[in-house]
């Protein structure tokens, strides 16, 4: 589970209803962020901040998924992306800039939240689906949510971006269907994507 305000992870024995471990989740250090509210989205501004991780899932290896929401700070902030951790909190690869480059190829990344938490990935899925390992990724701030191949753990391959409703929250899989649910707080929306692989 994600301390999120405390920037850490804890690892629960949920069988033994015990904390098993915990870890700091660190900070990212950056050359390729946009943190200029100025109606020009331009990755080359330098971020060094704790990745304060909202959401986390397991992966099929053994290691977790965040996403780097942030939270506290008032100012330029959270990790505005995803991380893969070991269980004894080793940072196995780190997305860096190009999960926000990646909503802003189809004109999705919001740079009114540039001076403050960026896209604010929020939410996380990790699901096995039709033999495929996908992880999602949810933009809080960039309504949309990002797709990718984890099949060369630890390292992702973009498959797409889907837009969704506002501010996408909760992520589900549902593999026997196949469908990804996107629950959307701000206007009260589910967005439903189905599988499609030919």
């Amino acid at each position: 589970m994600t301390l999120q305000e405390n920037n850490a992870v804890a690892l629960v024995d949920l069988r033994s209803r015990r904390v098993v471990g915990s870890f700091s989740a660190g900070t990212v250090t950056r050359t390729d962020a946009d943190t200029a509210d100025d109606d020009v989205v331009a990755f080359d501004d330098p971020l060094t901040a704790p990745r304060e991780p909202d959401a986390v899932q397991w992966t099929p290896d053994g290691h977790l998924v965040t996403a780097d929401e942030g939270d506290l700070a008032r100012e330029p902030s959270g990790g505005r992306g995803r991380t893969v951790f070991s269980t004894s909190g080793r940072v196995l690869f780190s997305s860096g800039g190009s999960a926000e480059r990646a909503l802003d190829d189809p004109g999705l990344h919001p740079d009114g939240r540039s001076d403050d938490k960026g896209a604010e990935f929020e939410g996380a899925e990790v699901a096995l689906v039709r033999g495929a390992t996908y992880a999602l990724l949810g933009s809080e701030r960039g309504d949309a949510v990002l797709v990718y191949d984890l099949g060369r753990e630890p390292t992702p391959e973009l498959l797409q971006v889907l837009p969704t409703g506002a501010a996408p929250e909760g992520l589900l899989a549902v593999p026997q269907r196949p469908l990804f649910l996107i629950s959307n707080e701000d206007d009260g929306t589910i967005s439903v994507f189905g599988l499609d692989r030919r």
